[in-house]
């Protein structure tokens, strides 16, 4: 593991907050981006910035707890959707093991968006392109 914001948050938390923010910051300029060449019909240029997205993503899931779940629970899958509310449960239940403060479904909200365009389906909220993986019990079939 390089220098990054897991060795200075046991120092500075300040500059840990900034740095936190600063990359959700870059999460969301990309998914913008990344948006707007697709709409313009650029998709090479889009998947490049999906992978630039999803490196900062990888490079960000062992500085915070949310970035832990992702990696654990969920994965990035193309054409698929999950329902916003079924995400915010999973993620309650990993805090809880976890130890963790899952806070509200509204501030879970934006940390998806970042990462993920949000659909309105029926009237409920659905991300793209993210599944829950499947958890598999030791000894259970």
């Amino acid at each position: 593991m390089g220098p990054g914001p897991h060795l200075i948050e046991r120092g500075n938390t300040d500059l840990a907050t900034k740095l936190r923010h600063t990359a959700e910051l870059a999460w969301r300029a990309l998914a913008l981006l990344q948006q707007e060449l697709e709409d313009a019909g650029l998709a090479p240029k889009a998947r490049a910035i999906a992978g630039t997205r999803l490196w900062l993503e990888q490079g960000m899931e062992e500085q915070n707890a949310f970035g832990r779940w992702l990696a654990e629970r969920a994965e990035t899958r193309s054409g698929v959707k999950t329902n916003a509310t079924r995400l915010y449960a999973d993620w309650k239940e990993w805090c809880a093991v976890n130890g963790e403060h899952a806070g509200t479904q509204s501030a879970f909200g934006p940390r998806l968006r970042a990462l993920y365009q949000r659909r309105i389906i029926a009237g409920r909220y659905y991300y793209q392109d993210i599944v829950l993986k499947e958890i598999t019990w030791p000894g259970i079939e």
